[in-house]
Formats: C-alpha cells, structure tokens, sequence
C-alpha cells in the first residue's frame, strides 16, 4: 500500500505543477492511463486484504479512494478543460 501512496503523491505534485504546454498535455495523458491502472492493481490487492482480514480498518482503505479520485478528478479536468478550448477555438 506504502508504494501505491507514494505513485498517488507522485502524480499529485506532477498536477500540481502542471502548465498548459502541449508537451505537458502529452505526459497527461500518458501519466493519467498509469494512474488508472494503478486503481486495478490498488482493488487486486484490497480484495485480498479484505477476503484475508474481514475485520481490517477501513479508514486507511477510503483514505486513500477519497485521495486517489479526488488527483484523477483534476486531472481529467485539466484535459477536458483543453478539449473543449480546443474545440471552442476550432469554430
């Protein structure tokens, strides 16, 4: 869990500090679909933890759902956001 926490704060600080270049918008795109897999891996590895220890904690477990969508959610923004400028401007 520690290593998928740190992937989360990772492309946090990389949204953070995004700037609206098309280079920028090409690693976005590319960072977001990593992301989305981490989201795979993330459920794998929780439905054992689950099925291993019925009574875990929570807590931690949507923690890091409420983080992890909360970074996915800006970034999608950002792109949806240059999409329809894009074809806005395209008109």
């Amino acid at each position: 869990m520690k290593g998928m926490k740190s992937r989360v704060t990772r492309f946090k600080t990389f949204i953070d500090n995004y700037e609206d270049t098309d280079e920028y918008r090409l690693v976005l795109q590319d960072r977001l679909e990593k992301y989305d897999e981490l989201w795979q891996d993330f459920h794998v590895i929780q439905t054992k933890i689950d099925s291993t220890f019925p009574e875990a904690n929570i807590v931690e477990r949507e923690r890091f759902e409420e983080t992890f969508f909360a970074v996915q959610t800006v970034a999608r923004s950002k792109l949806t956001r240059f999409k329809l400028n894009e074809s806005e401007s395209s008109r």
